[in-house]
């Protein structure tokens, strides 16, 4: 039906094309790597698309949860996305609304709102931004991951304090929203933010967030990296199906090709036949022998 869409879009003159939802609307197998190559190619030739969908939860997880969650169905869903969005509900009624992927640049960071009905029942609508301390966001750290929720305490003890943050202002605040980690942990989440350059360690046991300071800033997304242009990136690409070794567990390379974020995706031996979970490249532990891969480098 793509023909028939791409004639109406013309006839209105359309600047913005909405798929809701993108696994029903594909009229196949979302699992199908094929057919859901050929919608998203399909996809493309439309006007600008926001295309809505569900996600797939990791095998055994009760809820939705944004941490871990990947669209539904094969992982070119995501690969042909120029920018994803994640939505969730907290606990406490509010959304969480987090950005994982963007082909233009920096991911935003992640947003916590509620929506506030008027009397009138026929609106407005309003959306109004909180903080993940707020009642209406409790249970909004269950859809982060550890890394996540102490970058979000960095650029917030940044805003109030406009100074570097030490690691024990990091601590208090993950405890004040039900965080609590031990301090080894949290160096090893500050040394993993350094090297996704999400970070700058002013001195030692001193931070603040890379947007604080314009100069060490880089606004040049990443893409994905292919095998025709890796050697002059220097970052490795590996073939789909090698066997790694990740926190999670042993796995395979689901993707050729790193994220925009400079992840890999990998599906757990652990995980449903069609889940991936990534991982940066400094996770991965590749086998030492009978590979013909190089070992993985840091982003």
């Amino acid at each position: 039906m793509i023909e028939e869409l791409l004639t109406y879009a013309e006839m209105a003159d359309a600047e913005l094309v909405i798929i809701d939802s993108l696994t029903i609307g594909l009229g196949g197998d979302a699992n199908r790597q094929d057919e859901v190559i050929n919608a998203m190619r399909n996809i493309e030739k439309l006007p600008t698309v926001v295309a809505l969908d569900h996600v797939s939860k990791k095998q055994g997880e009760r809820g939705s949860k944004l941490k871990g969650s990947t669209p539904h169905g094969s992982i070119f869903k995501r690969n042909f996305a120029r920018s994803l969005l994640m939505l969730g509900r907290a606990d406490g009624g509010g959304t969480i609304l987090r950005h994982e992927k963007s082909n233009f640049g920096r991911n935003a960071n992640t947003i916590f709102y509620e929506a506030v009905y008027d009397e009138d029942p026929r609106g407005p609508i309003r959306l109004e931004q909180r903080k993940i301390s707020d009642e209406v966001m409790a249970g909004s750290i269950d859809h982060l991951s550890s890394d996540e929720v102490t970058l979000m305490a960095l650029h917030d003890i940044y805003a109030v304090k406009q100074d570097s943050v030490t690691k024990d202002e990091i601590l208090r605040w993950r405890a004040e929203v039900g965080a609590e980690i031990a301090g080894r942990t949290l160096d090893n989440a500050l040394g993993r933010l350094l090297k996704a350059n999400q970070l700058i360690k002013v001195a030692t046991g001193l931070w603040k967030p890379i947007d604080a300071d314009c100069t060490a800033h880089n606004d040049t997304a990443l893409g994905t990296v292919h095998r025709a242009n890796a050697s002059s990136t220097g970052l490795p690409v590996f073939d789909v199906g090698t066997r790694v070794k990740t926190p999670d567990g042993d796995g395979k390379i689901a993707d050729g090709t790193l994220s925009n974020e400079g992840r890999y995706a990998v599906r757990l031996d652990s995980s449903a036949q069609y889940e991936v979970t990534y991982y940066w490249p400094y996770q991965l532990i590749f086998p030492d022998e009978g590979s013909p891969n190089r070992p993985p480098m840091s982003p």
